[in-house]
């Protein structure tokens, strides 16, 4: 069963946590809990859905990612929001988790990847990331949203994020899928939103080429191993992941599994793997319990 198919299942099976808002069709909104709602914004290509969470707390709201840019997605997270401000917030800078960005003033994002995201700061993004459009069935031209440039602020990690009183949110640095990846981990609520650097079922992916100038040596199965060895102790503070991509409330089981997954990978790359082949060419994929990584040699 492929990405699309499990997620769709996934829909199906929380149709009563589905909430509709008059106008919006770019995404489908969910109530994953009281105050964390989850949208899963629709991919206008063969790529995957992702979703944008939203965490509302007494005092502010926390939006991360904000998905393809499609619809008025600023309007539904500051209706959702209440008379909360909203701070936005990115796991890390790939398109298909920042198109949105440009419906926003400021947008916050690991620090490793903050230059990267102003790189791809320009008018002709969107089109660039979306050429080969299959799916044009949930929007029309004037759905996509016009480019803004907006200020980006740098995440250093560990920065705690506070919602409101006793509810903090701490980003905490996974790089590899990215060299800046944050997950967010909502102490209150102990969910740990995990972008991409987790998901269910899905591997972690170190595929494509990385074309970007900054940081390359942080986009890799290595680094990704060194954060992975000290954060796996702290898998007590959680109850559950929701990533970028899956399936929203997987096992925190996953992260003990990846750092094993990404040591096997450092240590042996050549043995007991399967090839994989997509539009982007051949990888490797290697597999530990509920974790999978999929990489190219060059991204050990």
């Amino acid at each position: 069963m492929g990405m699309k198919a499990e997620v769709a299942e996934w829909v199906e099976s929380h149709s009563r946590q589905r909430i509709y808002i008059d106008g919006y069709r770019a995404g489908k909104i969910f109530r994953l809990r009281e105050d964390i709602y989850g949208i899963l914004t629709c991919a206008p290509h063969r790529g995957a859905d992702t979703w944008v969470y939203l965490i509302i707390g007494t005092d502010l709201a926390l939006a991360i990612d904000t998905g393809f840019g499609i619809g008025n997605l600023k309007s539904v997270l500051t209706g959702l929001a209440g008379d909360r401000p909203l701070m936005v917030a990115n796991s890390h800078y790939h398109a298909d988790h920042s198109l949105g960005n440009v419906q926003f003033d400021t947008v916050y994002i690991g620090e490793k990847d903050a230059p990267i995201l102003q790189d791809f700061m320009y008018p002709e993004h969107w089109n660039e990331f979306c050429d080969g459009i299959a799916d044009h069935s949930f929007y029309e031209d004037e759905d996509i949203a016009p480019f803004h440039p907006y200020r980006i602020v740098p995440l250093a990690n560990q920065s705690v994020i506070r919602l409101g009183e006793g509810h903090e949110v701490e980003a905490v640095w996974m790089p590899g899928h990215s060299p800046g990846e944050m997950c967010f981990l909502d102490h209150r609520n102990r969910v740990l939103f995990s972008g991409d650097a987790f998901m269910d079922p899905f591997p972690t992916t170190l595929t494509a080429p990385f074309k970007p100038a900054h940081n390359k040596e942080f986009a890799t199965v290595t680094a990704f191993y060194h954060e992975l060895q000290k954060f796996a102790p702290r898998t007590g503070e959680f109850d559950c992941l929701m990533d970028g991509h899956g399936r929203p409330g997987s096992s925190v089981q996953r992260v003990s599994d990846m750092l094993e997954c990404a040591d096997r990978v450092i240590r042996e790359p050549d043995r007991d793997y399967t090839i994989t082949t997509n539009r982007r060419g051949s990888f490797k994929t290697k597999s530990c319990g509920m974790a999978a990584i999929s990489y190219r040699d060059e991204r050990i």
